[in-house]
This record gives C-alpha cells, sequence and structure tokens, in this order.
C-alpha cells in the first residue's frame, strides 16, 4: 500500500532514517532563535507551536530535528 505520491510517502522521504531530539537554549525572543546545547555554532531558527509562543530568552526547549538537520521543531520546553 505504498502509493509514492501519498502524503506519508511525501513526509517520510523528507525525514532522516532516525530522529534526534535535542536541547536547546533559547537566545533570542524575535525571532526566536536557540542554541543547541553541545553546538555553540548551531543556532536554528525553530518551527514553534502557537502554545510556546511566550517562550523567553534562557529557557531550553526539546527540539525536533528533521529534514536531515536542516528544520527544527520546538516540542516542549525542558526543565534543566
Amino acid at each position: 500500500m505504498d502509493n509514492p505520491t501519498s502524503i506519508k510517502a511525501m513526509l517520510q522521504s523528507m525525514m532522516p532514517r532516525v530522529n534526534d531530539i535535542v536541547i536547546g537554549r533559547v537566545i533570542s525572543e524575535n525571532p526566536v532563535r536557540v542554541q543547541v546545547i553541545n553546538d555553540e555554532k548551531l543556532t536554528p531558527l525553530p518551527i514553534v507551536p502557537q502554545r510556546l509562543s511566550d517562550l523567553q530568552a534562557g529557557e531550553h526547549v526539546h527540539l525536533l530535528v528533521f529534514n536531515n538537520g536542516k528544520k527544527y521543531y520546538a516540542l516542549d520546553r525542558a526543565v534543566m
């Protein structure tokens, strides 16, 4: 039932074989930028759900890494 034109197949082709969840620290609020813990060079602009739109600088967040490390999605706040 693998239809190469299905939405599921399209999304799976964009996802790496192994998804990573990393922790980042918010370094700016507008736009939201995070610094990935243990990788000071990496400061992505994550996709942030509306429920996390009130993130403050200094907070930590769990980030889902997808699209071969080109995209990040903020999952939730992390307690450190």
